[in-house]
């Protein structure tokens, strides 16, 4: 498992699922005993790059990073600061889904989607369940805090990072990197989102971003702190 997950120095809220071998405790053997996660099940070779090909352009994978990029979107507009969502989601996750503007009906609707598309990537692609086993689940906001003061930056604030200065003419600001831009390890990212929808929509949402960190380089993910 990636070292980001292994090893963040500061975690601020630690979610700990009991799905798909995320617990307290490292996942034990028969006989009790500990044991690691077996990552030689994944395909190897042109296999796995098959399969991470179809992981990439799978309908239920950019479902899941929608529904991120949608509560990204929200806060945005809301004018939710990296600094609110860090304190929201370390005292009350339900009052964040209720300051982005969600009523229940919706929150339980997205979680109906993204029940819905664990259910069909792991029928779809069975290797995932064992690359889930034991990943840790983790709410640090760290990342959500970084991509929201980026996105939600003044307008003149921006100038500072935008593409050029003309006279005369608007300035350009930079959009948001995307994970599409990003080079990732499809196989484990796909496996870490699947774990994360376990949280419920308003605790995927950061753990959804951690999972860039852990497993993509470039694009969204160079919003990522240092290790």
């Amino acid at each position: 498992m990636s070292r980001f997950l292994k090893g963040q120095a500061v975690t601020i809220a630690l979610i700990t699922l009991t799905l798909l071998g995320c617990t307290d405790t490292p996942p034990t053997g028969a006989d009790g005993s500990p044991t690691d996660v077996d990552l030689s099940l994944i395909p190897s070779s042109t296999t796995s790059q098959r399969l991470a090909a179809q992981l990439r352009r799978d309908p239920d994978v950019i479902a899941l990073q929608a529904i991120r990029e949608e509560m990204t979107t929200r806060a945005v507009a809301a004018r939710v600061s990296g600094a609110e969502a860090k304190k929201l989601l370390e005292r009350d996750p339900v009052e964040l889904g209720r300051r982005l503007g969600y009523a229940s009906s919706e929150l339980n609707s997205i979680n109906m989607r993204m029940k819905t598309a664990k259910r069909n990537l792991l029928a779809r692609y069975p290797e995932l369940l064992e690359v889930a086993r034991g990943m840790e689940c983790s709410s640090d906001p760290a990342m959500l805090s970084r991509v929201l003061d980026y996105r939600g930056r003044p307008f003149e604030a921006s100038l500072l990072s935008v593409l050029a200065v003309v006279p005369g003419l608007s300035f350009l600001r930079q959009e948001e990197p995307d994970v599409g831009d990003a080079s990732c390890q499809w196989i484990q990212y796909t496996a870490c989102l699947v774990v994360c929808t376990s949280a419920g929509p308003v605790i995927y949402w950061p753990c959804a971003f951690l999972c860039v960190c852990a497993f993509c380089e470039g694009g969204l993910a160079s919003l990522c702190g240092p290790e």
